[in-house]
């Protein structure tokens, strides 16, 4: 068969200047029949590869590009697929030599990898089905079997299979080689297919009204196979699998083996049932036995991450393993999988839903209440606490490294994503996480995720993250690709950045890039965007550098940060005046705050005018004047370092409505902590000095000669601003404040200076 593989790379070659099925028709059938021989089992790795890779291409041919895809063109390509597959595949069927059944099994189980549909179509016609088990009993023998337990898994899995696949008669068959007498190889490919049947059936009836899905298994009638006996098989073949692995071997030997490759897959389908992920999180020793089956990770490396990519025309044994590595990673994040947050809508649809269930069967009713209750109990977040726990104590965070290694594979990085995610949910484990490199794997499968590091890297940087300036293109990141960024901003938010990207502020600079994805990107969450805010307020704080990186026209993150600023949401809203609060110190945001251009412009006139620079310090002011403390201090704290700035004072008071008025109000209610509760008491002081600073700083900063002078000293005395000033140096709270003290004394000797008497201090 090695020899058929110049013929296939030819072949292959042909295809790429080729739209749909233009091939000669005697060609096509001519390297159709070594495509399908190419794709039998016993076929050499890398002649596989190279057949599945020629498989893809003729079928994406054949179908109309993303632009030309209406439902009729693609139902026209399916007829034209299942006329050019059907034939070779049903006189297969049909043949009496076992060699040729055989590839045929083989090749129909590839189709349902590359083309379900197509796929679907051609299991659907007479006599196929009978075809594919009469095979069984024609040549009877555990080779054979196992190929049609292997096909029956893929069908299995397709709802336009379901009413073959749950058929008595092939579930009693698949039943029956699942039983212990069978080889395992045997048994895990049968169990596969029964744990889709099962779960696809579960799928399609979820929500009925008196259908329970919980831990829905599917049996012949009288066989009395569940899924959680299932999972228990499957379980042990894992362990007994890695018992062939060699420590520390760059890729284990037997990830290539049957057995393991069906066990797998069937755990990953039945690990989303809360019993069986319990089961198996409290197994030591089937997680030693799981995690063993993943690559190992690299020990130690240094610098940029280096791109690894399979190549279309370099067809590698590693390809044909994604799938098996995939499996991993799916059962690693069903079994840490917190419960989703469901909005009101959901939980009323929920609630209907199981008041629906309440009118099951009377005979069944106890048992579905008890089973329910029980899978909600393990659900729950302090279940799935214990169980993040379990994972990380037998060493998931190698697991998944070693899984970061698989190159070419999207699926297997963005599971890891969401692994990670669920294990740094709880903040008592992240610590752990950080510890066995965590930060470090988030880093590298973001860094594979971003669209241009592929491009661009910068040789440089401390970081494994590219350079690449953020551009409109930059934004295409699925929405699957930002569970990774995500739980990179958790650990962010509890840690110092200098322990997560690097020793100095320079080394957090290509943090700034994912974090903005995370906030600017169009599916991002509300609690997505939330935890982008305080990530970045943490690499804000590290410094101007870290502030101006933020605030760069090209990441938009100030745009999105100013649209935060009148949220609905308190925390968000908040989140959003402590990162601008941070911003303040960077060029960018002075200038756009304050009016004030040096050698850095502005982005156009527009942003430069008064009006337009006096509407963001009007947000800042009626930030600092609502209920919530820790918001009112990060505007009032932006506010105190902007009046610094003589022309933003003069904004403040000439191109707002009543602005000598209404900002002495607001600084006012500052200095008398107004709204400030007991709970909050911790921030008076805070507050009271950002209020008298900033009245200090615009009695100083306004010219002499203005006429906003006498409105000032007018309006201090009405509002209360004297009176609130004397009583911050009569009293006795805030002596050992020398800041407010200073701050104070400056103010009241400007109003002195300015008419205003008071009584002796």
């Amino acid at each position: 068969m090695a020899d058929d593989e110049p013929i296939l790379r030819q072949f292959l070659k042909s295809l790429d200047d080729v739209e749909g099925l233009k091939v000669n028709k005697n060609t096509l059938d001519s390297h159709l029949s070594i495509l399908i021989r190419s794709l039998n089992a016993e076929a050499p790795a890398t002649t596989q590869s190279l057949a599945y890779l020629i498989l893809s291409k003729v079928i994406a041919n054949a179908r109309p590009k993303p632009a030309q895809a209406t439902s009729q063109l693609q139902q026209a390509a399916t007829i034209n697929l299942v006329n050019l597959f059907a034939p070779p595949i049903q006189s297969r069927l049909s043949s009496a030599h076992p060699d040729s059944i055989y590839e045929a099994h083989s090749f129909f189980t590839a189709l349902f990898h590359v083309d379900a549909q197509v796929a679907s179509e051609i299991f659907g016609k007479d006599g196929v089905i009978e075809s594919v088990m009469e095979a069984s009993e024609l040549f009877p023998g555990e080779e054979m079997d196992v190929a049609i337990a292997s096909l029956l898994g893929q069908a299995g899995g397709q709802r336009a299979c379901q009413a073959i696949m749950t058929s008595p008669d092939i579930i009693s068959w698949l039943e029956d080689r699942v039983e212990a007498s069978r080889a395992p190889p045997l048994r895990a490919a049968a169990a596969v297919a029964l744990a889709k049947i099962s779960k696809t059936r579960s799928d399609d009836v979820a929500g009925l009204p008196g259908e329970n899905t919980e831990g829905a298994s599917i049996s012949s009638g009288d066989g009395n196979r569940d899924n959680k006996s299932l999972a228990q098989l499957m379980i042990s073949l894992v362990k007994d699998s890695s018992k062939t692995v060699v420590s520390g071997a760059p890729a284990p030997s037997v990830e290539g083996t049957k057995a393991a490759q069906d066990a797998i897959e069937c755990l990953a389908y039945l690990s989303t049932e809360p019993n069986i992920k319990e089961a198996m999180s409290n197994d030591a020793q089937f997680l030693k036995s799981l995690f063993s089956l993943a690559p190992s990770p690299r020990k130690h490396q240094t610098g940029p991450v280096p791109v690894v990519e399979i190549k279309d025309d370099t067809p590698s044994p590693r390809r044909t393993n994604l799938a098996f590595f995939y499996g991993i990673g799916v059962i690693i994040e069903n079994i840490t999988a917190y419960k989703p947050i469901m909005s009101e809508e959901e939980i009323q649809v929920d609630r209907l839903r199981k008041m629906a269930r309440g009118g099951a069967a009377t005979g069944r009713l106890e048992e579905t209440r008890h089973a329910n209750d029980s899978n909600q109990v393990l659900e729950e977040n302090p279940a799935v606490r214990i169980r993040c726990s379990r994972l990380i104590k037998a060493g998931v965070s190698s697991a998944l490294a070693g899984l970061s290694e698989v190159a070419g594979s999207d699926s297997v990085r963005r599971s890891i994503g969401r692994a990670m995610l669920n294990l740094v949910e709880d903040k008592e484990y992240r610590g752990k996480i950080i510890q066995s490199g965590g930060a470090k794997l988030l880093l590298k499968i973001i860094h594979a995720s971003m669209p241009s590091s592929k491009v661009k890297m910068d040789p440089s940087a401390n970081s494994p993250l590219p350079a690449a300036e953020l551009s409109t293109k930059d934004l295409q990141l699925e929405a699957a690709d930002l569970f990774a960024i995500q739980a990179l901003a958790k650990l962010a938010i509890t840690s110092s950045p200098i322990l997560l990207f690097g020793p100095d502020a320079s080394s957090s600079l290509d943090a700034v890039r994912p974090f903005s994805h995370l906030l600017r990107h169009s599916s991002s969450t509300l609690l997505q965007k939330f935890e982008a805010l305080m990530a970045l307020t943490n690499l804000a704080s590290l410094g101007p550098q870290l502030s101006s990186r933020i605030a760069e026209r090209e990441t938009g993150c100030l745009l999105a940060v100013e649209n935060l600023l009148l949220d609905d949401n308190v925390m968000v809203r908040r989140a959003a005046t402590e990162l601008l609060c941070n911003l303040v110190s960077s060029e960018q945001v002075w200038e756009r705050y304050t009016g004030e251009v040096s050698d850095t412009q502005l982005e156009d006139d527009e942003n430069r005018s008064s009006k337009v620079v006096a509407s963001r310090i009007h947000i800042l002011m009626a930030l600092s004047d609502v209920d919530d403390a820790p918001t009112r201090l990060a505007a009032s704290g932006a506010l105190a370092m902007l009046t610094s700035s003589s022309n933003a004072c003069r904004i403040l008071l000439e191109e707002i409505d009543n602005g000598p008025t209404r900002i002495l109000q607001i600084l006012t209610g500052l200095i008398s902590s107004e709204g400030v509760g007991v709970a909050d008491s911790s921030s008076k002081p805070q507050l009271v000095h950002r209020g008298v600073v900033c009245v200090r700083n615009i009695f100083l900063n306004v010219p002499i000669h203005s006429p906003s002078v006498a409105k000032l000293v007018h309006e201090a005395s009405r509002t209360g601003t004297v009176e609130k000033l004397v009583g911050i140096i009569s009293s006795q709270e805030f002596r050992a404040e020398n800041d407010i003290m200073v701050a104070t004394a400056q103010a009241l000797n400007w109003l002195r200076n300015h008419g205003i008497k008071f009584e002796k201090l």
